[in-house]
């Protein structure tokens, strides 16, 4: 990954207007392609022997599967020396380059561009058999490519190898191009570019969806980290950025886009896309639209109508079915239900077979949520297509229905409606019919309907298989296909799976290659928006050790991400103590005491306990431990469990005359469930320099709570304490070699050189014979 994590923070912690699952659904819903015999339409159609000259799904298994990935991609070079400007070729380039032409249509035998090139030059030097050959190859492989991408309303877009496929195939189409561009780069499986083309003989606008990071990702599948969602957002990025430098290409109104997204102040990014879509930039005037006229609440709904009118005078679908909405809904401008209808109709003939109908439905339904009613035009319309059996408007209406009465209540029509859309392929209502015949009792039938909905690539139907391989609810328990969904799912931008797989990860036994696994989700998930996995980066990056590509100063750089823009209590606990304790970052006892009373000062209890800690230690100076240990008391009397363990130490290794109210204060957070203040009591027990403290048998019983194969090896080593004491001596020392053994194994679950050295000692001591006795100064 790069270390992308600490800058990936800030990206995902900047506070978007709009969250990135949210804007990929929206997007293709409003985008979503043509169905293959509509979408066929738009692609070449030379004269083709009956049988297929090529097996293109075989290819592209062995491509995908097998493949060298960098002489594939050499071959593009090869097609940018052979065309002009124009989109033509040379003909001289083509006689030079005769045999490398030869060359690259053997090792790249699926490259939409590579093969029409070739099929030009052929044409060009009047070679008519070799040109025919060549252009039903390429034909062969614009269907396959057409065929094994989904129906309408799934964000799955047609796979390629590179932007210049995409190209390939827009040449070959002889159809206008009325705009194209990339969809944002975020977590998940594509970075998709769209494109319309208009087609002058059957007067349609052809909205298509391409996408090459997911074949560039998977032929990089010996990178350890080609597993993580998070890598596909790096190399995403980085082909935004490279290719974005080229004043006019597709990925500069892209990168103005993302730099746009990526910037720190909400207002400051409005205004950015709202200067791109006034310039020209299509990609920002729907983003920006999507974002005010769906999401709710933000003012800017008039704006986004007004940058949107341009592209509806331009008849544009997209924009029309936008416009529809606002009309319909009544944001952004006054509420028209028959503006909207005209807007509507008007997207129908453009995208013809109710395509536009569909898609404002949709977009209806998404912008209702849970609370909202669907407006009646909305559901008026999709329900009369649904009733022609468009496949996609039936899932709309089936799902319109679902949300007023639930699943369970669907009458005939309706189910009838799921049925057919899931017959047609639609992959949400497969695994919406597979959920509804499961709970019906009807096991067999709905897993397959869920597994094929997964195997599309349904994010939804794969976290839903791999719980059921978990738990063994309706699927035989098994982990490994259940690890193997998770991770599909997690892939397919859910990040409940990127957290499940980072759980995984952290529940196997300590190495470089699970460190490296539980930090590669986790940066996935942190990258979706979640607070909880970019705490858990930051502490894996803190603990640091083999396969973690962090550091301190990156686990500072999140908590500084979280505590400024996602307000985060927990990181500016977090950072205060590093600015404390940290190893290898400066310092700074005045900005740990600032970052804590924000929180304290607003009743915060545990940042009012950190501080009174801090205080009482004498980290933030000699003046303040009075004050400090008098907060720390306070809380404890109040009952918190923090206060009583931290107050409990404070009296402990403070006041030797009040070591036995310290035991008092761990038992009542003990009593509350606390197993630090356990594991204190038990050490208390068993190494206190006092003889009338020390109790070798309730030591011994209070670890045999705490102590498993997975207990922290402070507890292990509090255990080893009891056992010696107890004058179990063998016992004592071996769990403290098995100890040592990990710190200095090639893995180390963490560095801790006093804590080995401490270890060392204490297996001197029992080997001969002798407890160990902690030396308690006052500290402070």
């Amino acid at each position: 990954m790069g270390k992308s994590g600490s800058k990936g923070a800030t990206r995902m912690m900047v506070g978007k207007f709009l969250h990135a699952g949210f804007l990929l659904l929206a997007a293709s819903i409003v985008l979503a392609g043509e169905d293959p015999a509509t979408a066929a339409k738009a692609s070449p159609q030379p004269a083709v022997p009956a049988s297929a000259p090529i097996d293109a799904a075989a290819l592209w298994r062995q491509i995908l599967e097998q493949a060298d990935p960098h002489p594939i991609y050499d071959t593009f070079a090869l097609v940018n020396k052979l065309q002009t400007g124009d989109g033509k070729v040379d003909e001289q380039a083509c006689k030079a380059n005769a045999q490398a032409i030869e060359d690259a249509l053997k090792v790249n035998t699926v490259g939409l561009a590579i093969w029409y090139a070739a099929y030009q030059c052929a044409n060009a030097l009047h070679d008519e058999g070799t040109a025919a050959k060549r252009l039903a190859v390429f034909s062969e492989l614009v269907r396959y490519a057409l065929k094994a991408a989904p129906q309408d309303l799934s964000d799955r877009p047609i796979r390629v190898l590179s932007e210049l496929d995409v190209v390939a195939f827009i040449q070959a189409s002889g159809q206008e191009l009325l705009y194209v561009y990339y969809e944002p780069p975020i977590v998940g499986r594509y970075l998709a570019i769209n494109l319309g083309l208009w087609d002058p003989q059957a007067k349609r606008e052809r909205m298509l969806r391409f996408d090459y990071l997911d074949a560039r990702v998977r032929l990089l599948r010996s990178e350890s980290d080609s597993q993580f969602p998070a890598y596909r957002v790096g190399v995403a990025r980085g082909f935004i950025q490279t290719l974005g430098k080229t004043p006019g290409s597709w990925a500069a109104e892209a990168l103005q886009l993302q730099q746009a997204l990526d910037g720190d102040n909400p207002a400051a990014r409005m205004a950015q896309l709202e200067s791109g879509a006034r310039d020209g930039n299509f990609s920002a005037a729907m983003v920006y639209s999507i974002a005010c006229l769906l999401v709710k609440p933000i003012d800017c709904a008039a704006k986004a109508v007004d940058l949107l009118l341009p592209y509806a005078e331009k008849s544009y679908s997209s924009a029309l079915i936008m416009l529809a909405l606002a009309y319909d809904s009544g944001v952004g401008v006054k509420r028209n239900p028959d503006n909207a209808r005209k807007l509507i109709e008007a997207a129908d003939r453009r995208l013809g077979d109710g395509r536009g109908t569909t898609k404002f439905a949709a977009l209806s339904l998404l912008r209702a949520g849970l609370r909202d009613e669907v407006t009646p035009l909305a559901k008026k319309s999709v329900e009369a297509l649904a009733d022609e059996h468009k496949p996609a408007a039936e899932l709309i209406a089936a799902s319109i229905a679902i949300k007023e009465k639930g699943v369970k209540a669907l009458d005939a029509k309706h189910m009838a409606y799921l049925g057919d859309a899931a017959q047609a392929g639609i992959a949400p209502a497969q695994s919406i019919l597979g959920l509804y015949l499961i709970e019906a009792g009807k096991t067999a039938d709905g897993s397959a309907w869920i597994e094929r909905a997964a195997e599309q690539g349904d994010a939804g139907a794969q976290q839903t298989l791999a719980h059921a391989y978990e738990t063994g609810s309706w699927k035989e328990k098994n982990p490994e296909p259940a690890r193997k969904w998770y991770a599909e799912a997690g892939l397919s931008g859910d990040r409940p799976s990127m957290l499940w797989m980072a759980r995984y990860y952290a529940g196997q036994p300590v190495s470089a290659k699970t460190r490296h696994g539980q930090a590669g989700w986790l940066e996935s998930a942190m990258d979706t928006g979640s607070v909880d996995a970019a705490l858990q980066l930051a502490a894996l990056y803190q603990q640091g050790g083999e396969g973690i590509d962090g550091n301190e100063k990156d686990a500072a750089h999140i908590y500084r991400a979280l505590a400024q823009h996602q307000n985060s209590a927990e990181a500016r606990r977090r950072l205060a103590s590093m600015l404390v304790y940290a190893q290898t970052i400066d310092h700074d006892a005045a900005e740990a005491q600032r970052l804590l009373r924000v929180d304290a000062d607003h009743g915060d209890l545990r940042s009012r306990v950190q501080l009174g800690l801090l205080m009482a230690r004498g980290n933030l100076g000699k003046d303040q431990v009075e004050a400090g240990r008098g907060m720390l008391e306070k809380a404890a009397k109040e009952g918190d469990v923090g206060a009583l363990v931290e107050y409990g130490i404070v009296l402990y290794y403070g006041e030797p005359s009040r070591r036995k109210d310290a035991l008092a204060y761990f038992q009542q957070a003990a009593d509350k469930g606390d197993r630090t203040a356990l594991n204190n009591l038990a050490w208390a027990y068993c190494t206190a320099p006092e003889p009338a403290i020390i109790d070798a048998k309730r030591g011994v019983e209070l670890t045999e709570k705490l102590v498993s194969t997975e207990a922290p090896m402070g507890y292990l080593d509090t255990a080893a304490a009891c056992y010696a004491n107890a004058g179990d001596f063998d016992r004592a020392a071996k769990i403290e070699e098995d100890l040592l053994a990990k710190l200095e194994s090639p893995n180390p679950p963490f560095k801790d050189d006093g804590f080995a050295k401490n270890l060392r000692e204490r297996i001197v001591l029992y080997r001969k014979h002798q407890a160990y006795r902690e030396q308690v100064t006052t500290k402070n």
